[in-house]
């Protein structure tokens, strides 16, 4: 069973392991991450049997725009709806109408499509969703 938090950082060591172990492109810094992981207004983690295996990170006003940094997921655990999880466990922080949006990686935007974020028509990698 996969639980989901939003009211616990997990620690940086934690982070940076499942951002190596997803392949996202962020700083060899620790530094940085730490600063990454401090300043961001929503985290929400995701655990299986006490271990890190999802992760969302976002900044927001809660009910205008929604900026997703970062999703990632241990690739033992993809497909499992996860990634999904995390979203779904991000819009009731927000208010309706809120617009959340995002850049993705190439090989990404299938999964962004599948849980239901549109392009943007100018912008091929910018993924957007709002608020129901």
């Amino acid at each position: 069973m996969i639980i989901y938090k939003s009211d616990e950082t997990p620690s940086l060591k934690e982070v940076i392991a499942l951002y190596n172990k997803a392949a996202l492109r962020r700083p060899n810094d620790e530094r940085r991450m730490d600063l990454m992981l401090k300043n961001a207004n929503i985290k929400i983690s995701a655990w299986h049997n006490g271990k890190l295996v999802g992760f969302l990170r976002a900044f927001t006003d809660f009910c205008f725009d929604c900026y997703i940094n970062d999703i990632a997921v241990d690739p033992e655990y993809q497909g499992m709806g996860i990634g999904k999880g995390l979203v779904e466990h991000l819009k009731p922080q927000l208010e309706k109408d809120t617009l959340m949006f995002l850049i993705s990686a190439p090989e990404s935007k299938g999964f962004y499509k599948k849980i239901g974020f549109n392009n943007f028509k100018d912008f091929e990698d910018t993924w957007h969703q709002a608020i129901e």
